[in-house]
């Protein structure tokens, strides 16, 4: 199997919340920033976590999440640490479970993935 060098890094980072998350309270800042690193292509995908018994196109799915993921570029997987970890949802201690963050470099097969 050949796919050919990568012309770039990628990292998928999956971030579960803690018990209780105070998502909603950080949620504004959290999209503006998130609006920012996906508008200079840092950020390439992401979104929320559902619990296993909710379906994305369940109404109300949106009020579920209990956690988010996203595909970063970045050189090193110390740059992705230091953008996770300039969140507020990482720095206001009440919504990610930071112990269980996981972030693993990924090899991007279908670049222009649609979702629609």
């Amino acid at each position: 199997m050949s796919l050919g060098a990568a012309k770039h890094n990628f990292f998928l980072v999956y971030a579960p919340d803690m018990p209780n998350a105070q998502r909603a309270k950080h949620f504004a800042a959290h999209m503006e920033r998130g609006r920012q690193l996906w508008q200079s292509g840092v950020i390439r995908a992401g979104g929320g976590l559902l619990p296993k018994d909710v379906k994305a196109t369940d109404e109300g799915a949106e009020d579920k999440f209990c956690g988010g993921f996203i595909i970063v570029k970045a050189e090193n997987i110390e740059e992705v640490w230091k953008l996770i970890k300039e969140d507020v949802y990482y720095t206001s201690g009440e919504v990610l479970d930071r112990e269980k963050i996981i972030i693993d470099p990924v090899y991007i097969v279908m670049p222009e993935a649609k979702f629609d």
